[in-house]
């Protein structure tokens, strides 16, 4: 059975594939939209039966807090700029009471953590532990670390995963499908290596190893999110003041 818990415990990527494929399991035909390109669009489906044919746009939000009215704004401007007959927001949490009000003004369909946990049970009632292979608990690694944080990213054109223990970054390469990933470690950093990191909307960069001084330039959804993790760890980064010495 599919729970909240199970679906914030996700990548984020990994949560918008399920989306879409749960409104595969619904008859609908589902195009993801290429990563950090998407122009506010996470997935768009389609059905067409019979010459009778429907696009929609759909935005998968795995969100811990309530989705505000800013959010819905954005995203229901959506079904103006482009040919759909509508935009549906699916979230993991629920909506503010201005958020639900937004939406019915632009006719939104949204989704709350409660309803889709319902359409998987529904649609995928069989899913929901093949999605989720990892054991419950700790996430270690085969070195018996502790993993801090899992984070999707795009180094050199490679979608990798930055995995994030207390002593180290570990760069996984990622070759997955729905339901399952292989793993390939490619880099290793030392943590007490890094001298810098600077964060833009969608990149994040990090300099290490002060006497021969490197840039590792990454797009990531989340660059805020790995900094604040990374910093529970090694907080006397130089920030931007080291890119500027070193760039």
């Amino acid at each position: 059975m599919w729970e909240i818990n199970q679906l914030l415990n996700i990548d984020p990527y990994d949560f918008e594939r399920l989306v879409a494929h749960l409104f595969e399991k619904m008859g609908y035909n589902t195009r993801s939209t290429q990563q950090s390109r998407d122009g506010g669009v996470d997935i768009e489906i389609s059905i067409d039966n019979f010459g009778l044919s429907h696009r929609w746009l759909v935005q998968a939000k795995r969100y811990s807090g309530p989705v505000g009215v800013k959010e819905v704004r954005e995203y229901g401007s959506l079904s103006y700029r482009e040919n759909v007959d509508g935009v549906i927001i699916v979230t993991t949490s629920s909506f503010t009471g201005e958020g639900r009000k937004e939406g019915a003004k632009h006719n939104l369909k949204l989704i709350e953590g409660p309803l889709l946990t319902e359409m998987l049970n529904h649609y995928c009632p069989d899913e929901g532990e093949s999605f989720h292979r990892k054991e419950r608990g700790v996430d270690m690694l085969e070195t018996g670390e502790e993993v801090f944080g899992r984070h999707s990213a795009t180094i050199e054109g490679n979608k990798i995963w930055l995995v994030l223990t207390k002593k180290h970054i570990y760069f996984e390469k990622i070759n997955a499908t729905l339901f399952s990933k292989k793993k390939k470690l490619i880099r290793r950093i030392d943590a007490s290596s890094i001298i810098g990191l600077k964060q833009d909307t969608n990149s994040l960069y990090i300099v290490i190893d002060e006497k021969n001084p490197e840039v590792l330039a990454l797009s990531i959804r989340e660059p805020k999110s790995f900094a604040e993790n990374l910093e529970l760890f090694c907080p006397s980064f130089l920030r931007g003041e080291t890119l500027l010495k070193f760039g």
